[in-house]
């Protein structure tokens, strides 16, 4: 018996001892463009008021060009006064923010190196199969360069997180402070950006895809943020029922359910009720997909349209416009002051995940990231309080705070209605 068995190992030694990939030999090649990327908020940040966590995050990043551009996670940096990026060899570098993207959660950095540094390569994440070999480098728990390896276990995952979500997803595991790092497939190449992970879950970790991070990137070092192309229409999908009462199988494009007064799409000659079938010469099945293909056309480009009208095959043509985008990084819009010299407090628009945290609605008020020492601002305000007015100014983002701030009269003390640990304050001060 033991013989028979013997025998058939040798007959398929592919089966026996089937060839694991090398991962030592890529994280040695790799490691060095590889960083751990360390923020700060200071001691007056907003942070430690509003979560008891401390003032800083950590996470992962990894070098793409010879001259210090670096891509990570625009959550690890969102909130950050400093940024430092630590190699491998144990050098680190002070960090500017060149542009990002909170709707892909994209960070573009960029250092200043002292001499030449290693980078990686940018791989195809469109070639890439479900069941092929990745290894994940980064930082998990601040355990600075660990590796994983894992196989992609399903690609296009959409989480319902916006209407760009395509994740790689995979059971490499990824933990806290992984986020930002590199997704390298077998050949040393970078195929996806460590995002998130499914919380409780485990061997469920999701990447965003390389090829989609290689479009914005342009985008990101000119403008320092990503504009979007934009229809305005609202599409619906062509689910079973609708589908058969088109006579048309389903999956067979999206439906037209609206069409904005003066928009593009109004432009154009889309009606409601048309079935889009293509754009830009692309065969579209679902409504992820024409979110995000219209996404990636360049506003102003016109492209092709092909439509259903009543049965009958329609071509079209559609300018596209640039997509307003309420996630647009409000630095790039305001003043170069980060607050009001006469008043010193730093404030930030609320944001989804700030209204979460604090308890109150999105886009209503101000937080207070920071007051600065011996101000009007430091008599009355705390970090992580919320203004709601100024006087009698409803205010929701720092421009109309600092306008409201301006316009007072120097000779009567402004009054401020607050938001702080859940509680109604009214505070006043003279500037």
């Amino acid at each position: 018996m033991k013989k028979l068995l013997l025998v058939v190992l040798l007959s398929f030694p592919s089966v026996a001892f089937a060839e694991l990939p090398d991962v030592a030999r890529l994280f040695e090649e790799q490691k060095s463009a590889v960083v751990s990327i360390k923020t700060d908020q200071g001691k007056s940040s907003f942070e430690l008021a509003v979560s008891g966590k401390g003032t800083g995050k950590q996470g992962s990043g990894f070098v793409i060009s010879k001259d210090g551009y670096i891509l990570t996670n625009y959550h690890v940096i969102a909130t950050a006064d400093t940024i430092t990026v630590a190699f491998s060899n144990g050098t680190s570098h002070k960090a500017n923010l060149v542009g990002s993207d909170e709707n892909l959660d994209i960070a573009l950095l960029k250092i200043k190196p002292n001499k030449e540094i290693n980078f990686v390569r940018l791989g195809k994440s469109e070639r890439l199969k479900v069941g092929a070999w990745v290894v994940a480098i980064g930082n998990p728990f601040g355990l600075e360069y660990s590796v994983t390896t894992g196989i992609v276990s399903a690609k296009g995952r959409n989480l319902g997180a916006n209407l760009y979500d395509d994740f790689i997803q995979t059971d490499a595991s990824i933990n806290p402070g992984n986020s930002g790092g590199p997704l390298f497939d077998m050949d040393g190449k970078v195929i996806g950006i460590n995002t998130m992970v499914i919380r409780d879950g485990q061997g469920i970790g999701f990447a965003v895809p390389i090829d989609v991070v290689k479009t914005i990137i342009p985008q990101l070092k000119t403008k320092g943020y990503v504009a979007r192309g934009y229809m305005g229409v609202g599409f619906q999908d062509l689910d079973k029922e609708l589908a058969e009462s088109y006579d048309l199988p389903i999956n067979h494009g999206v439906l037209v359910g609206n069409v904005g007064k003066s928009g593009p799409s109004a432009k154009a000659g889309l009606l409601p009720g048309d079935v889009l079938t293509h754009i830009d010469g692309t065969r579209i099945k679902s409504l992820p997909q024409i979110f995000r293909k219209v996404a990636q056309i360049r506003p102003g480009k016109k492209v092709g349209l092909e439509v259903l009208r009543e049965g009958k095959k329609k071509r079209l043509s559609i300018t596209l416009e640039e997509r307003p985008d309420t996630k647009r990084p409000k630095k790039k819009m305001i003043s170069k002051r980060p607050y009001h010299p006469g008043f010193g407090a730093k404030t930030k628009a609320i944001n989804r995940a700030l209204s979460r945290r604090l308890g109150v609605k999105t886009g209503i008020g101000v937080v207070v990231q920071s007051v600065h020492e011996q101000t009007p601002a430091s008599k009355i305000l705390r970090p992580g309080d919320v203004i709601l007015q100024a006087n009698k100014t409803v205010v929701s983002t720092p421009e109309e705070l600092d306008r409201a701030v301006l316009s007072q009269n120097k000779s009567k003390a402004i009054r401020f209605k607050l938001m702080r640990q859940g509680q109604t304050h009214f505070v006043a001060t003279r500037l």
